[in-house]
């Protein structure tokens, strides 16, 4: 161990779900805030050796913690995308999730942001800015869901957040996304896992798209037990590697 530390200026939920370097050696943290002062998406910036330079909280005024951060990117003008989700008319009957994108600046000043989602529930897990500046969001859906349960959501934004398309995929049964990749050819590999596609339970489940969000192929890893995958990059020799769990084995 380097260093270590903990932050917890909120009386009940500091949550970091995701961590990625930046270009000036600091971190960017992904997560959740519950305080009496306000709450919400979390964005924490560290420097090289973990100490806060600041946080930024979007969504509630309140302490009610609807809203939560699951993946951070520094963007290509050194500003910060982050996605995730958040509740949607908590109080009554109609509650659901959307899924939820923000974009700040350097210093983590909100400049827009985004909502995605119908009824029921949907959820944001991970972003990715492209070579053209565009932004590719990985989220589950159920509003959009071409059978009763979940499908895997890929959602396309342009560089001021504009929706250029969305695009679900899913069998009878239910799949769920966990990241993706923008790859060299301009489409994007997505990764989660399938029951609708799997040999058993749950399989790591994988679909390639081209440009404009239509499949290219599919692959389903897995034994008779669960699988999933839960990251993807694409390699030098224009392979990819992923990681995830099984329980076959």
């Amino acid at each position: 161990i380097l260093w270590q530390t903990s932050y917890s200026q909120g009386i009940w939920a500091n949550h970091g779900n995701y961590i990625e370097q930046v270009e000036d050696g600091g971190y960017i943290v992904a997560g959740n805030f519950q305080s009496v002062t306000g709450s919400g998406m979390l964005l924490l910036k560290l420097d090289s050796l973990g100490n806060k330079l600041w946080q930024r909280t979007f969504s509630e005024p309140t302490s009610a913690a609807f809203s939560y951060g699951f993946s951070a990117q520094q963007t290509n003008d050194n500003g910060y995308i982050i996605a995730g989700f958040t509740y949607v008319n908590y109080y009554d009957s109609t509650r659901h999730k959307d899924v939820f994108v923000v974009k700040t600046d350097s210093l983590g000043n909100e400049q827009w942001r985004r909502y995605f989602g119908g009824a029921m529930d949907d959820l944001g897990s991970f972003v990715k800015q492209d070579n053209q500046g565009n932004y590719f969001i990985a989220a589950t859906t159920s509003s959009y869901s071409s059978s009763a349960e979940s499908d895997m959501y890929l959602i396309k934004l342009d560089s001021i957040g504009d929706s250029l398309w969305t695009q679900a995929y899913g069998g009878n049964l239910e799949e769920n996304t966990t990241g993706l990749w923008p790859t060299n050819d301009g489409g994007c590999i997505l990764v989660g896992q399938s029951n609708s596609f799997s040999n058993g339970d749950f399989n790591g489940y994988i679909v390639k798209t081209d440009e404009n969000g239509d499949t290219l192929w599919t692959k389903n890893y897995g034994g008779t037990g669960i699988e999933a995958i839960n990251s993807v990059q694409q390699t030098a020799d224009n392979g990819y590697v992923m990681a995830g769990y099984t329980s076959s084995i």
